[in-house]
């Protein structure tokens, strides 16, 4: 043990000829197949083909020495639950345990179907499991239960009707496991002749349709052999780790990860990647000592000696370049700031952040499965999980619109490839022949009993917009004015409430309310359209505006920006164009031209003005352009923000036909009221109040929003000066926040960016523990690293700044 012959790389200043060389090396290292393992396997491959249950039993008998009759291939239900009941309760108890992990994991990769359905035309990828899965698991010494539960959970988890087992000389722990996980069958073969037996299918041993788990070589060729018969996980080669450790780190805890792996094979990889020259001698010390009393010691001292390497490196960036290249099965994070420096890790098979998070919660607890893709194969390659059991069909179904809207393209593209065929298939269709006449009928009178039919594929992909409420100290994630209604306000609210006859309707369509409103713009009452806030006018907009059979419709929406835009269009089958901002947050105004003269053009387009979530006042000129040299498509303004950009407004009277103007009493202090608005141009009138529901708007809110339109119009602008003011502390208070950047907040509500992008997450996190809601806008196109945080009362804005001061180190410092 005094040389153990872990090896150090220096590559700091572009490093050694020879070190930079043996890095290359390692990582293009390959899980390549011995010569012998490949003949052999293909042999194997060929006899169980040839001769079936009568080839596994007689190689049984030459590789492993045993005995087996089909007859036997098979555990019965009873011999494996004999087998469970010997494990100890211990060894149980930890492997339920560890299967609880992995079940609930998993169960958060189930997805249904996604697709789009327009008028006429239904489009989706089906999702529906493997009907038959075969896990492998090596017998003997080299048995893992755990493996058994890592594969075989998921595949039941995807919904798989029938999933076996297969391993040669089960030992009870893994039967136990095979039960836990709700394996159907277990068969006592392995080898390369059980693949082949599994891919093609003899009288005994079933087809499957997909083959999971590691092997010996010989498993390994076999598996890549058989590929195409039937699908693999991948090809797997030895296992690997790389430590990533700055000065900080505990030399004992690197030392004791990198045995961890070394001591699973010989051929292991354990790589330790530091920017520390200190850090190298004191884990190559712990290794020496750790390794003194270690029962694998041998086996991890060769592979430390053959496969291992110290890397010496610059600074944290050339750590995160040094483990994408290399591309390992397992990174550790040992770092001070593990969390920042996680998302930056995209060629890891997984990555396990922070001191607390040895690489063996993975291989057993935590939940993710332990199958990763190895040596370089997590470049491209995924972790086993839910999506390896499932397959994806396309269905497509065209009614006879769409497809005389398709069809013109359809023949003009397969004459170009020479294929007459292909444009008479759909020309044919076309022909108003008496069967297609009668088809027709018949279509319209068709039934079934699975109504589920009817609904809408696109929902399937829609996320349900539902927040549950919960006691807070400072609300500051939903964009409310947050200036409370003084007390004389709210006991006039109360008497003019009790005045209503709640056994009445209300007025159908709000016409003192809409007075009210008109007045405001100096437009007559029938100009507005009142609805249950500023969706329900999206809602009534995309429903009057969804276009012709012919013509499906589509809109266009700068991204990021108010999610219900998209979402309403999405559920009623309207396809969305979504162009991103600049990288200031402006709009990108090539592109948005570019987007509004897609094919037949863009039924409509929303603008918000301020946006949310990015408070940004987008130059009314480029909106102005927009909206002039795209006449066929109608634009929404929508000013739900406008009263925190005094003097910004782009309402005037004699807009364009084509400009629709919306906004809402919900940032003005009657968010409870759900009262939203818009004024229409006289096309777009009618038809806005055909769709409308009648009595749309309560009788409570229409009767609250005119008696504070009336009489506290005063009070309700004092209350927004206040805000105004808030913001402008809001602003300074986030401008404290060390290499943040605040962007210009036009709206009630503010974006900064937290440097490194990961802040984000954990700042919101640590506020929420605190009671004080914020919105992690970073997962957003744009605002990676961003969050959104709305103008409170002065009481919780100095409560934000407190919090703040404690989630974040150097808060409040003097930064440049």
């Amino acid at each position: 043990m005094r040389d153990l012959g872990f090896r150090t790389l220096d590559l700091r200043g572009g490093g050694r000829a020879e070190d930079q060389t043996t890095w290359r090396g390692l990582c293009s290292r390959a899980a390549g197949l011995e010569g012998e393992a490949d003949a052999a396997a293909r042999a194997i491959i060929a006899d169980v083909r040839a001769r079936g249950d009568a080839a596994v039993c007689e190689l049984t008998s030459r590789f492993e020495q045993r005995t087996l009759t089909p007859e036997q291939f098979e555990i019965s239900r009873e011999a494996r639950a004999e087998a469970a009941a010997r494990v100890s309760p211990d060894l149980r108890a930890a492997l339920v345990t560890a299967a609880h992990g992995i079940r609930v994991f998993h169960e958060t990769q189930v997805h249904g179907h996604t697709g789009l359905e327009i008028e006429d035309v239904s489009l989706y990828s089906r999702v529906a499991p493997l009907r038959r899965v075969a896990v492998y698991a090596p017998g003997g010494t080299a048995a893992y239960p755990s493996s058994v539960l890592m594969a075989g959970i998921p595949a039941k988890v995807a919904g798989v009707p029938e999933v076996i087992l297969v391993t040669p000389r089960a030992p009870d722990v893994v039967l136990l496991a095979a039960e836990i996980a709700e394996v159907d069958r277990v068969f006592q073969i392995g080898g390369a002749q059980a693949i082949a037996a599994l891919a093609l299918g003899t009288a005994t041993v079933p087809r499957v349709d997909k083959i999971v788990g590691p092997g010996n070589a010989y498993v390994t060729a076999a598996k890549r052999q058989v590929f195409g018969l039937c699908a693999i996980d991948g090809i797997a080669g030895p296992s690997e780790i790389v430590v990533v450790a700055d000065a900080a780190a505990d030399p004992e805890l690197v030392a004791a990860d990198l045995i961890a792996q070394a001591e699973h094979d010989v051929l292991a990889c354990a790589i330790l990647i530091t920017d520390s020259e200190p850090l190298v001698p004191a884990v190559i010390a712990a290794l020496t000592r750790q390794l003194g009393d270690l029962p694998r010691a041998e086996i991890a001292s060769q592979a430390l000696r053959e496969h291992g390497a110290a890397v010496l490196v610059d600074d944290v960036a050339a750590m995160v370049a040094a483990v994408n290249d290399y591309a390992p099965e397992h990174v550790e994070l040992l770092l001070a700031d593990a969390e920042a420096v996680a998302p930056q890790i995209v060629t890891a098979g997984a990555i396990f952040v922070g001191a607390f998070t040895p690489e063996a919660a993975g291989d057993y607890t935590a939940g993710p499965s332990h199958v990763l893709p190895t040596a370089g194969a997590a470049r491209f390659a995924s972790p086993l999980g839910v999506w390896d059991f499932v397959k994806h069909t396309s269905v497509l179904r065209l009614g006879r619109v769409a497809l005389a809207a398709q069809a013109p393209a359809i023949a003009r593209l397969a004459r170009a490839e020479g294929l007459e065929g292909h444009a008479r298939a759909a020309e044919l269709r076309l022909r108003e022949t008496t069967w297609f006449l009668r088809h027709d009928a018949e279509d319209m009178f068709m039934t079934t009993s699975d109504w589920t039919r009817h609904l809408r594929p696109a929902l399937a992909g829609l996320d349900v917009y539902d927040i549950e409420p919960v006691p807070v100290k400072a609300r500051l994630a939903a964009n409310e004015l947050a200036e409370p209604w003084p007390m004389e306000v709210v006991q006039e609210i109360g008497k003019r409430v009790a005045q209503l006859e709640l056994n009445r309707y209300p007025d159908t369509s709000g016409r003192k309310l809409r007075a009210l409103l008109a007045q405001r713009h100096g437009v007559e009452p029938e100009a507005v359209v009142i609805g249950s806030g500023s969706d329900e006018i999206i809602g009534f907009l995309l429903t009057a505006l969804g276009g012709r059979p012919s013509e499906p419709s589509f809109i266009v929406v700068p991204t990021p920006t108010f999610q219900m835009y998209g979402h309403a269009a999405r559920c009623r089958g309207i396809g969305v164009l979504e162009v991103p901002l600049t990288e200031e947050l402006e709009l990108d105004e090539p592109l948005m031209h570019e987007a509004l003269d897609v094919a037949t053009g863009a039924a409509l387009c929303f603008l918000a003005r301020p946006n949310n979530p990015t408070s940004s006042l987008w130059d009314a000129a480029v909106i102005e352009r927009l909206i002039a040299q795209h006449p066929t498509t109608v634009f929404v303004l929508d000013e739900a923000y406008i009263s925190y950009a005094p003097g910004a407004t782009l309402w005037r009277q004699g807009l364009p036909d084509n400009v629709v103007y919306m906004s809402t009493l919900s940032k003005i202090g009657l968010a409870a009221l759900r009262v939203g608005y818009c004024v229409a141009p006289p096309a777009l009138r009618r038809p806005l109040n055909v769709v409308r529901n009648p009595y749309n708007v309560s009788a409570t809110s229409q009767a609250i929003a005119e008696l504070v339109l009336t009489k506290f119009e005063s009070v309700q602008k004092a209350m927004l000066t206040r805000s105004l003011a808030a913001r402008q502390k809001l602003v300074g208070m986030l401008g404290k926040i060390p290499k943040a950047r605040v962007f210009p907040a036009h709206a009630n509500f503010a974006v900064v960016r937290l440097d490194p992008p990961g802040e984000a997450t954990r700042v919101a996190e640590a506020l929420a523990q605190r009671g004080i809601l914020v919105k992690d806008a970073s997962a957003l196109p744009r605002l990676a690293g961003c969050l959104r945080v709305g103008v409170g009362t002065n009481a919780e804005l100095d409560l934000l700044g407190k919090a703040l001061a404690e989630v974040i180190p150097g808060y409040g410092a003097a930064t440049s």
